[in-house]
Formats: structure tokens, sequence, C-alpha cells
């Protein structure tokens, strides 16, 4: 070999060699949503591991924010209407972000949930157009800072709170691509999955093609930038002069937002939850957010370590009904004795149905049809309670009547959800978020001068003048006296109800997830639980299922808000024993 062809061989070496390690870079799009984003702004590569990705969207992540801890729980939220907020650049990013893919899990459809992690089967891209940066200057987000007592409380006892200095909104839409000829099971259900949702919609006219489009159709902020505030004290009063922002970056998240099960608590309990959001003969009442909620309860009160927790929640393919629930409630009492739990909470999420004679029914997958025209029960047991004590003869008679009903397959009466629970031997609170309407007690608050609107949100008075207050004294004896026909509602064992008798219970926004609701005791317990976390009166289990019970017969007065006729001294005195984490 010639000196010239042994230099062209090594040159070819180098050109090999370069291809083989640089190319592919060249034709390689980023992956990571953060490092779009840094590019999408011309920021240096740097600035992306500064960015949280809030993927699926949790609730409150605009500037002005305040949230403490590595869980960053909301302190003070902020929202879109806040005046000190101001919108800067524009601009629009693709990536094949496989951590953003996962988000599509948080939209309640199964197969989305299944092609976010199937890469082998599915590749995934996130398109972000519209995209928005939203800021608020240092100046305001000190005055957040200085006024709010809760982050000062967080402060005092060691934990600088963190604030949302900047955040990036902007209109999603995920584009899935079939990868292969294969059609495969996943893409074949994809292929037949063409949605319409409040909050997105999916496109599949172009499965054959091997594409499908989810579009989230509502504007949201998916990730942002945070710093944690640090109080300063230029004088020798009291309260801080001064904050100190300083840039914070996010931490390796953990796997799971749930602390494992322990049974080293004083009183050692059971943590049961139940949703039923599936009715394959009422496709009218489906409902796929009770999963979330049921999840967001659970995850609460697991803060509070339970010996065992024991989830049981409705799918398509398999509904709630009476045998799954009777089987599911079995291993709940093998479990409690198992542990020698001292009690037990149970929480149940779903759609309910009041029978005239005051049964509750909660809705099972297994009902067929909503029954109409039921016959009415005469009102004497509610008249007789607003002007006089009901007899004890009169009382024993209207409870048999209504605990011998019999009700149709698929609604379960909440006596016997109660009953078996009972079956336990163990004391429970039995947490019910669904809502009890009741046409006769509908009827005899409006004969009161108390008249709502038609979905139970808004009350007015509207009885004689002056009347007003004999009038609320008189609703809260028909709230005392209306369940005087169930005898379990008044028992030791507590049951409380997310709904006062004729309304309903109207969902609230997860906090956790923007794209879902939850049922009101979820979302309550959970604010609750979060925003006491600094309190120096923190909440023991006990007082956090108290605080959220509006009216147990020397409660709120109002025809709105959750509702109790227990007798709950003992779950006090054991649910009292659980104190809050950490302290």
């Amino acid at each position: 070999m010639t000196r010239k062809q042994v230099g062209l061989t090594l040159i070819a070496m180098v050109v090999l060699t370069a291809l083989v390690f640089f190319l592919p870079g060249l034709f390689t799009r980023n992956a990571d949503l953060r490092s779009s984003l840094a590019a999408a702004l011309n920021l240096p590569k740097g600035r992306a591991a500064d960015f949280f990705i809030n993927l699926p969207p949790a609730a409150s992540r605009y500037p002005g924010t305040i949230l403490v801890t590595e869980k960053l729980f909301i302190l003070n939220p902020a929202d879109a209407n806040d005046t000190d907020l101001h919108t800067g650049s524009s601009f629009q990013l693709t990536t094949d972000d496989q951590i953003a893919g996962s988000a599509l899990g948080s939209l309640g459809v199964p197969w989305l949930s299944e092609a976010a992690s199937s890469k082998q089967e599915i590749g995934l891209d996130l398109q972000v157009t519209d995209g928005k940066i939203l800021e608020m200057d240092v100046a305001a987000l000190k005055r957040k800072l200085l006024a709010s007592q809760e982050a000062q409380s967080a402060a005092n006892k060691g934990t600088d709170p963190v604030v949302i200095t900047r955040a990036y909104q902007g209109r999603l839409t995920y584009l899935l691509k079939r990868k292969g000829a294969d059609q495969g099971s996943l893409w074949s259900k994809a292929a037949k999955s063409n949605i319409n949702s409040e909050h997105f919609r999916i496109d599949a006219s172009r499965a054959q093609q091997g594409e499908v489009r989810v579009e989230i159709l509502d504007p949201v902020i998916f990730a942002f930038e945070a710093s944690s505030a640090h109080f300063i004290l230029t004088h020798l009063g009291v309260e801080p002069s001064d904050v100190v922002l300083s840039p914070i970056r996010p931490q390796p998240k953990n796997t799971s937002s749930v602390i494992p099960a322990t049974s080293t608590q004083p009183a050692a309990w059971t943590l049961v939850t139940i949703a039923s959001g599936h009715y394959p003969n009422l496709a009218m009442l489906r409902q796929d957010w009770n999963a979330d909620s049921a999840k967001l309860f659970g995850n609460t009160l697991a803060r509070y370590s339970p010996a065992a927790r024991l989830d049981m929640i409705s799918t398509e393919d398999r509904p709630l009904t009476e045998q799954r629930i009777r089987d599911f409630l079995a291993t709940v009492a093998t479990t409690v004795q198992r542990n020698n739990s001292r009690f037990l909470i149970a929480y149940y999420v779903g759609h309910t149905m009041t029978w005239p004679s005051g049964d509750i029914a909660l809705i099972l997958g297994s009902a067929s049809q909503i029954p109409a025209n039921l016959p009415t029960r005469s009102p004497e047991l509610i008249e007789h309670a607003v002007d006089s004590k009901i007899g004890d003869l009169a009382r024993l008679a209207n409870a048999i009547d209504a605990n011998l009903e019999t009700l149709p397959p698929g609604f379960l009466p909440l006596r016997e959800l109660y009953a078996q629970l009972a079956q336990t031997h163990t004391p429970f609170a039995l947490i019910v978020d669904g809502c009890v309407r009741m046409d006769e007690f509908e009827r005899m608050r409006s004969e009161l001068g108390i008249v709502s609107d038609k979905g139970q949100n808004i009350f007015v008075y509207v009885g004689p003048e002056g009347a007003a207050g004999d009038t609320l004294s008189r609703l809260g004896t028909l709230q005392e006296h209306v369940a005087d026909t169930q005898p379990y509602l008044h028992s030791s064992n507590v049951v409380l109800l997310a709904a006062k008798p004729g309304t309903y219970a109207n969902s609230r926004q997860d906090p956790d997830n923007t794209w879902s609701e939850v049922g009101p005791l979820a979302a309550r317990i959970t604010f609750l639980y979060r925003a006491s976390r600094y309190d120096a009166d923190r909440p023991s289990l006990a007082d956090l299922v108290g605080r959220v019970t509006d009216f147990n017969g020397v409660g709120e007065i109002s025809p709105t808000g959750s509702i109790s006729w227990s007798d709950s001294i003992e779950f006090k005195q054991l649910a009292g024993k659980v104190s809050y984490p950490g302290s």
C-alpha cells in the first residue's frame, strides 16, 4: 500500500468515526421536555434543569402560588386573574419526552395509559402551541409572601416556603404513531377511539395510516420555575421585613406519594376506599374521576400510617356488583382481625339515590335502570319533627318499614354496607361522597321559604320578612330528625354524608390534577390536611374527620354542606390517638 493510499485510508477512518459518533445526534430530536423548552426560549442548556414539569397538570401553579416541602403542598394559591400577573414571550415546541407522555394516563382512557408506557409498539410526540410565559415581579412576590401567615408559620417551624416565580402555559397535542406494520391489540383499541369530552379530544381518523391525535382543549401550565423564600428581620420586632428568594431546582421524583402502611402507631387502624364509576347499562352515569377521588382520599389519610390499606376501584371491565362488595368486605374483615386494628375508616364515592322510606342506596355497576315514579311516603314524620317530638311508637313503626324495604338489583342500601362493615366487629367511620336527594325534604324546605336553583347550589330565603331566624331554626330541626327512620345513622359508628338532605354532592377540582375532579369530601379533607401541616394545633385523625362535618346536631344550620347524625364519641377517642404525621 502506498503512502498516499495509507493517508486516504486514515482519512476515511476518521470520517467514518465522526459519522458513527456525531451523525445520530444531528438527526435525533432532543427527547427531554425541559431541554426542548430551554431551546424554544433560546436559553442556555443549563437552564433546562430549572424547570419543574407539571404533567399531569396540578392546580394552582401560577406565579405567586406559595407552596411548601418537596411535595409542593399548596399554602396560598394564585390564579390567572391575579392583577400582578403579566405575560411574556410566546413560543412553541415539539418533543418526544416519554415522561411528559405518561400524563396521558390521567385522562381516564384505559388504552391511553397503556399507550403512554408502550414504547415498543407506539411512538409519542408532544406538541406545545400558543406557548406563553407567565411572570410576576419580584416585588409582588415578596408582598404575597410577607402577607401570608401560612408561609411565615412554615418558616417559623424551620421550613422555608416555595413560591412559583414563572410559569409556562400552552395548548398540548399528543401525536401517537404506530411503530412498524403490525397493528397490535393496543393500536386496534386506539383506532376505535374517537372521543370528544369537556377537557380533551381524540382524533382517530388517521389510525389506518398509523397516527392518532389527542388534543387537550384548554391551555394548561405544563412547566414552572420556583424559588425558596427566606424571611429576614432588620429590626427587633417579630414581623419579617424582607424576603430573600433563591431559585431552586426539582429533586428526583419520589416513585410513590403514599407513605407505606405500617403498624407502629399506638392505635393501629385500617383504611378502606371504594369507588363506583362504571355502569354498563346506564352509560350516562359513568364517572371516571371517582377513581381519582378515592385515590386522593386514600393517599391523604395514608399519611396517618394505617396498619393496612385496601382499595376496590371499579373499571370498565369490572364494574361494582353486590357480590364484589361482599367479597371485598370479607377481605377487609380478615385484614382488620389479622392486624388487630382498633378501628377502620371506609370511604365510598359514587352515585346514590334516596327512596321515599329514607333508604339511601348506592348505585352499583349491576344496576339496569333508574326506578321512576316511586311511591310517595306520607310526610308525617318530617311534619311531626318540625312541630313536636316523634313518639317512640311512630319512630319504631317507621324504622321497621324503612329497614324491611327491598331495593332493585344494583341498588345497595347504605344500611347494608354499614351492616357488612359491622361484621368486622371493629368501630368504624363510613364516609360517603354522594348525593342525598329527598323529594319530601325538598318540599318541606320550600314550604319553609328556602328555595334553590335547579342545581341545588344556591339557596335563597323568600319567606316572610323578619322570619329568617325562625326559619333557620326550623330547618335545623328538619335536618336533625329526617334520619330518625334509619337507626344505623345514629349509632356509635360514624356515618358522614357529603351532602345534606335534598342536595347534590357537587364535585371539586382535583388539587393535584386540573384535568380531573374529585368528590367534595375528598377535596376538603385533603386541603384541610395540607393547610394544617404547619399549624400549631395540628389535627389528629379524629380532628381531620370532625372538621369536615358541617352538621351533627350542633353544627352549621344551612341547606348545604356535609352532615352526620352519629354518636362519634368512641371514634374520636380511638382516632384521636393517631397523631398528625411527624408530630
